[in-house]
C-alpha cells in the first residue's frame, strides 16, 4: 500500500472514530434530558434514539439498553470529578483539593434530587472499576508527592475510589428523610477510603478546616 493510501486510510479510521464518538455523545446527552424532564422509567430507547438523531437500532450499536447508558454516563461524571480533583492536586494538599471538588459536585447532585433517585440505581459496578482513570489518575499525583502510600496500586485504590463515591452518592439518594447534606455523606466516604491509603506520617485536618 502506498503512503498516500496510507493516509487516506488513517483519515478514514479518524472521521469513523469522530462520527461514533459524536453519537455516543448525542445519546448521553439526549437521555439525560429525557430522563430529567420525564423520568428513567417513563422513557422509551426509541425517544433516546430520535433526540439524539440517530435510529433505533443505532442505539444498541453503543448500548445494551438504558441501564447500560446510565452506567457509563454515571461513570464519566463522577470520573470526570476526579480528574478536577487530580488537577487541583498536581500544586496543592490532597485532601483539600479532593474536597472542593466533591463538593461542587455533590452541590451538582443536590439541585437534581428527584429524577437522580429513579436514575442512579440504574448504574452498574463493572464498568466503574474498569472506567475510573480520572480516579487512578488521582492517586498516581497523590503517590508522586507523597500524599499516599505506594504499595496499593493506582488501579485498585482508584476503582475503589470510583465505587465509594457512587455508592455514597446512591446511598444518599435513597435515604427518606435525606437527614444531611450530601456532601458531607460523600466526604466521609472518600475520607475511610483516603484514611487507609495516607502515609503514616500524614496529619489530617478536620473537614471544614
Amino acid at each position: 500500500m502506498a503512503l498516500d493510501d496510507f493516509a487516506d486510510q488513517a483519515s478514514r479510521n479518524g472521521l469513523r472514530a469522530t462520527k461514533k464518538r459524536r453519537a455516543r455523545a448525542a445519546l448521553l446527552v439526549a437521555a439525560v434530558d429525557l430522563f430529567e424532564e420525564q423520568g428513567f422509567g417513563a422513557t422509551r430507547v426509541a425517544e433516546i434514539a430520535e433526540r439524539a438523531e440517530v435510529s433505533h437500532a443505532t442505539f444498541f450499536n453503543y448500548f445494551a439498553g438504558k441501564d447500560g447508558l446510565v452506567s457509563e454516563w454515571v461513570r464519566g461524571l463522577a470520573d470526570e470529578t476526579f480528574v478536577r480533583c487530580s488537577e487541583a492536586a498536581s500544586s496543592a494538599p490532597l485532601r483539600p483539593a479532593v474536597r472542593r471538588n466533591l463538593r461542587e459536585f455533590s452541590a451538582w447532585v443536590e439541585e437534581r434530587p428527584d429524577w437522580l433517585q429513579e436514575t442512579w440505581p440504574r448504574c452498574r459496578v463493572g464498568p466503574l472499576v474498569s472506567g475510573a482513570h480520572g480516579a487512578q489518575r488521582l492517586v498516581e499525583v497523590a503517590q508522586e508527592r507523597g500524599d499516599l502510600r505506594r504499595d496499593v496500586s493506582p488501579p485498585q485504590l482508584g476503582g475503589l475510589l470510583m465505587v465509594v463515591l457512587v455508592g455514597a452518592v446512591g446511598e444518599w439518594l435513597a435515604q427518606e428523610p435525606r437527614q444531611d447534606r450530601l456532601s458531607g455523606h460523600v466526604l466521609r466516604a472518600v475520607d475511610l477510603v483516603l484514611d487507609g491509603a495516607r502515609r503514616r506520617s500524614e496529619r489530617v485536618r478536620p473537614r471544614g478546616s
